[in-house]
């Protein structure tokens, strides 16, 4: 069953506005390049998505970035990246799913075993 399809479900994974919420936890800087040869996943650390994303992580050897909602910056840097594509595969055609991933010229939303594939087939590509 999906999220979706239940009634009054709330779901941790949902992206939420976060605008107005102040933090005071340092800037995230992301630097203008291309995505090649590294991951960036956006979450909330809190979703069972996000988590089991966040454990899938820890098994590989590639270069990763993460940034939590909660740090400042994140919105802004996560809305700059989601202007150079069109759209994100996955669980969400609409960037409507933590985590979102970005890896070489793609962008994924949610996770789960289908995502965890085609990120293992990019990486393979660097």
């Amino acid at each position: 069953t999906s999220y979706e399809e239940v009634e009054k479900v709330q779901n941790p994974c949902r992206v939420e506005d976060l605008s107005g919420i102040e933090t005071k936890i340092s800037p995230i800087e992301v630097e203008e390049e291309v995505l090649e040869g590294r991951l960036m996943m956006f979450h909330n650390g809190r979703g069972a998505m996000c988590l089991e994303a966040q454990e899938f992580l820890k098994t590989i050897d590639y270069p990763v970035e993460e940034f939590l909602d909660t740090q400042a910056g994140f919105r802004d840097q996560l809305e700059k990246l989601k202007t150079e594509f069109d759209q994100s595969e996955g669980m969400s055609d609409s960037f409507g799913y933590y985590p979102i991933i970005f890896i070489n010229d793609r962008a994924f939303s949610g996770f789960n075993k289908e995502i965890k594939a085609e990120i293992i087939e990019e990486m393979e590509k660097n």
